[in-house]
């Protein structure tokens, strides 16, 4: 890529931009581990990314801890080129978003995100984008394994991208968190079953405040207490949960 640009900057290529060339190249350098040398190529170009300089960006944003910005960004490019990225790239822009939606709490739409990309790219084999992505897929993955109807082909192409064990302790965990029986609710206030019957929907933090006049802070602290007196370790559980108290009504 360096004799490309090089190359470029004497014969300029009618198939090729400068700026195509330096996002490839802090694609590799990301791949490669190297983020910062990634961030020093993006500062270098221009300020108007193409998909795979999003995309690298993207990924350092959720990297770095910043979900919405990332989601904000990938959404972004899925609006500007629905039809002109290669299907790789679509694919590995919904695995990110998934990523970021999931890291926002937007348990739902993360998990139904991930599930039509899995059927997608079960069809055609494209495993490699599931493989870089892993450390930021595994957990959602598990809870797709769990909770999303998916074709045999589907779930034969699933299975060896889980982490070693993961579907075996999720189920554990699942088994533990949808056991609870109508008694499990009795313990929250009505405040903080209305809180757990919106995050079961699938609403952020922010939204949930919005819908029922709260401060989020104020929202954070009623789930505080919903994941205590229900013993769940985060979101996914404390739904489980109530998921499971409501079939041991029916």
């Amino acid at each position: 890529l360096q004799s490309a640009r090089a190359l470029h900057a004497r014969r300029p290529s009618g198939v090729w931009q400068d700026q195509d060339l330096l996002e490839y190249q802090a694609w590799c350098a990301l791949r490669s581990g190297d983020g910062a040398a990634a961030q020093a190529l993006l500062a270098g170009g221009s300020a108007d990314l193409h998909a795979v300089g999003g995309l690298v960006r993207a990924e350092m944003l959720l990297a770095q801890g910043q979900p919405a910005a990332a989601s904000a960004l990938l959404q972004g490019l899925l609006e500007r080129q629905p039809q002109h990225l290669l299907r790789e790239s679509h694919l590995r822009t919904r695995l990110l978003l998934a990523a970021a939606l999931f890291e926002q709490g937007q348990v739902v739409a993360a998990r139904r995100l991930l599930a039509a990309a899995l059927r997608a790219a079960a069809s055609e084999g494209a495993v490699r984008p599931f493989r870089e992505l892993a450390a930021a897929l595994g957990p959602l993955l598990a809870i797709v394994a769990q909770q999303e109807p998916l074709s045999v082909e589907a779930r034969q192409f699933l299975r060896p991208l889980l982490p070693a064990g993961s579907d075996r302790r999720w189920g554990e965990d699942m088994h533990a968190a949808t056991g609870a029986g109508p008694g499990a609710l009795a313990a929250l206030t009505p405040r903080e079953q209305e809180v757990l019957r919106l995050v079961a929907a699938g609403h952020t933090n922010a939204a949930i405040a919005r819908r029922l006049t709260l401060a989020e802070s104020t929202v954070k602290t009623h789930l505080a207490n919903i994941y205590t007196k229900l013993r769940a370790r985060n979101r996914v559980e404390a739904v489980a949960r109530l998921q499971g108290a409501r079939r041991a009504q029916e």
